[in-house]
């Protein structure tokens, strides 16, 4: 029996560096129920994924962050 070819729809997945822009988004993002379950804690509201967040985009901490 031939093999089907499938479409690859890793094709068009790309990442790029979070920029403060999408913090609105991930704030959204974070506290969908089925996002929510694997976080220890869900941020409360906006201010608390920029304190998260923030720094690392600022470049104070090392970790680099892709969305």
């Amino acid at each position: 029996m031939a093999e089907i070819a499938r479409p690859s729809h890793t094709d068009n997945l790309r990442f790029r560096p979070l920029v403060r822009d999408d913090l609105p988004m991930l704030f959204e993002w974070l506290r969908q129920p089925h996002v929510a379950k694997w976080w220890r804690e869900v941020p409360a509201d906006l201010a608390a994924v920029e304190a998260e967040y923030g720094p690392c985009i600022d470049g104070a901490d090392p970790t680099e962050l892709y969305v």
